[in-house]
């Protein structure tokens, strides 16, 4: 039976590292993750991606041992059916203010009758209908949101604890801009977004977030990284 590995990693304690990328390069994409990567993250908000180039290289991903999450453009359902689909791991959604919105989004995932997400077996995710429907089960995927405002910031605790959400990610420069303080990575409020955001988000999974230009995480929650998102778990896979 598969598994999502990133998934079972994160339930068992261990501490993952994974980069960002908005370069659509399968072969980029292969080298990071034979690198040691526990895990890539596609940008399909800001890069250059289309469906072709992400299916290609979330098979590059798992080719090199490791998982795909996908920056979905939005709220758009659609894009989240065709993310997993296509066999990402997980898919992050932007722009998380309320638990609304996140109990929306979490029914993405899920199939009938908990969700709404749509069943198709002769796709990708489905081994295109040759093997058990293991990766087509509500657990498997990793559904993640983007919390980067300060509605998102004021709620964080109920986005966090939304059942059937399983991580949340902090998005900083977005906060940076809503708050007038476009960029400002060491601001006072900037830095209070993402040390108490922390410390807020409580749950089983632990995703440690890596500054890429020192590799050392350690400075970001020092408050003394550049790095722009990092992400912790809300709830269990249960």
């Amino acid at each position: 039976m598969k598994i999502n590995p990133l998934k079972q990693k994160l339930l068992g304690g261990d501490t993952v590292c994974g980069v960002w990328c908005g370069i659509p390069s399968p072969m980029l994409i292969e080298i990071i993750c034979e690198a040691g990567m526990d895990f890539v993250v596609l940008d399909g908000e800001h890069a250059n991606f289309d469906i072709a180039n992400l299916e290609n290289c979330i098979r590059a991903a798992e080719a090199a041992g490791a998982s795909a999450l996908v920056r979905s453009p939005g709220h758009v359902q659609g894009f989240v059916q065709k993310a997993l689909d296509l066999g990402a791991q997980g898919v992050l959604v932007p722009q998380v203010s309320t638990p609304e919105q996140a109990g929306e989004i979490a029914r993405w995932f899920q199939f009938a009758p908990e969700g709404t997400r749509g069943l198709n077996p002769f796709v990708r995710v489905g081994a295109y209908g040759n093997q058990p429907l293991s990766r087509l089960s509500n657990d498997w995927a990793l559904s993640c949101v983007l919390v980067e405002s300060p509605a998102g910031f004021a709620a964080l605790d109920q986005i966090a604890a939304t059942p059937g959400i399983d991580m949340v990610f902090l998005g900083a420069y977005d906060y940076s801009a809503t708050i007038g303080k476009l960029g400002q990575m060491d601001d006072p409020e900037v830095l209070r977004f993402t040390e108490e955001g922390i410390a807020r988000i409580k749950g089983a999974l632990s995703l440690q977030p890596t500054d890429a230009s020192s590799g050392d995480s350690s400075e970001y929650n020092s408050g003394s990284s550049s790095s722009g998102n990092s992400a912790y778990s809300g709830n269990d896979a249960e």
